[in-house]
């Protein structure tokens, strides 16, 4: 059959394709603010912000046109593994769009473990409360010494 094994699959970047990418998607840009402008433009004539928000558009427009072939398509390992980073990257892009609710979602869970660890200490601590109270035969119960344990730090 004269069949010959593949070559290794590297996953290197291409910065010449990137380099393109980026190029393609600059150019786009650079056309569609000529033609807001109705002629050559400049690009100090945009607020930075401007200028951020028409490459966001345009980078998401390329990328919205990539990923519009379906995920289920026969495509080569390498294709594969190029569009399953595109993928990422579009949700890297549709999280960037919340960054306040996800700021804020971050800083609620951060407080539910704090809040779990310190009750979970808070009743190993009661326990061992509990235990030398027994030992030493003073009348002290679980209860008591769970809230003693919890509320120890603002006393």
């Amino acid at each position: 059959m004269d069949l010959k094994p593949l070559d290794e699959l590297a996953l290197e970047p291409d910065y010449l394709q990137r380099g393109g990418l980026i190029h393609d998607v600059l150019a786009e840009l650079h056309r569609s603010l000529n033609a807001e402008h109705g002629g050559p433009a400049s690009l100090t004539q945009w607020e930075w912000s401007q200028l951020e928000e028409k490459i966001r558009s345009r980078v998401e427009d390329a990328i919205s046109k990539i990923l519009g072939v379906p995920e289920d398509a026969d495509y080569p390992p390498d294709l594969k593994a190029v569009l399953g980073g595109l993928y990422g990257v579009r949700n890297a892009i549709s999280l960037l769009r919340y960054r306040r609710r996800i700021t804020q979602s971050i800083i609620a869970l951060s407080l539910l473990a704090f809040l779990g660890m310190y009750l979970y200490l808070a009743l190993l601590f009661s326990f061992a409360y509990f235990g030398i109270a027994k030992v030493e035969l003073i009348p002290y119960t679980w209860a008591e010494a769970l809230v003693t344990s919890i509320f120890i730090p603002f006393a």
